[in-house]
């Protein structure tokens, strides 16, 4: 659902989307409000597109299976997970390529990267080690103190969610079903 579109040099509240996704064999509940896209930057000698974005907020819901250590502390069981970020930071970049589709020129994404700046970040699990209430506390107040340096670990998984919801509800589609020509008029003079 588009709400706004073009208004001044930005795409304001662009979608609310809720996207599930499985993840080796698990499912993951992922809901993004974009709030602003910047405009889109297109190199079209160099075939580039750039964008870039904030992201109000982010949720990630699943289960989780884990034997191992979190930082020294060692870790265990398996449950629902939730994870939480607040406003963020992102941006994408796209090598494209021409193509040619029923007589006509299209573009077809051949990279498609993102970044993303995380603040606010906050997870949660539930069911480490069994019913053992305390050490499922002692757990996740341990992952709450060290949040920063275990979302950077996870910032990779998150981009590339984004990489493909972008690849896939934006740039995909527009792409897919729009001409080159229509995309990167010709100036006439």
């Amino acid at each position: 659902m588009v709400d706004r579109i073009f208004q001044n040099d930005s795409i304001e509240n662009v979608s609310s989307q809720e996207k599930i996704r499985e993840m080796d064999g698990r499912v993951v509940s992922i809901i993004i409000f974009i709030e602003r896209l910047t405009m889109p930057s297109y190199d079209v000698p160099n075939q580039q597109f750039f964008c870039g974005g904030f992201v109000d907020h982010l949720s990630l819901a699943g289960r989780f299976k884990v034997s191992g250590k979190v930082l020294i502390a060692p870790i265990e069981g398996e449950g629902n997970f939730k994870a939480e970020i607040g406003k963020s930071r992102m941006d994408v970049y796209q090598k494209v390529k021409v193509v040619q589709k029923k007589g006509l020129d299209y573009i077809q994404p051949v990279t498609t990267n993102s970044t993303i700046k995380v603040d606010n970040p906050k997870i949660q699990l539930d069911g480490l080690f069994g019913d053992n209430q305390q050490l499922n506390k002692a757990t996740n107040d341990v992952i709450t103190d060290n949040i920063d340096v275990l979302f950077e670990d996870l910032k990779p998984v998150l981009e590339q969610f984004i990489t493909d919801i972008l690849q896939g509800l934006l740039l995909k589609t527009l792409e897919d079903q729009v001409p080159y020509d229509k995309l990167y008029p010709v100036k006439k003079d």
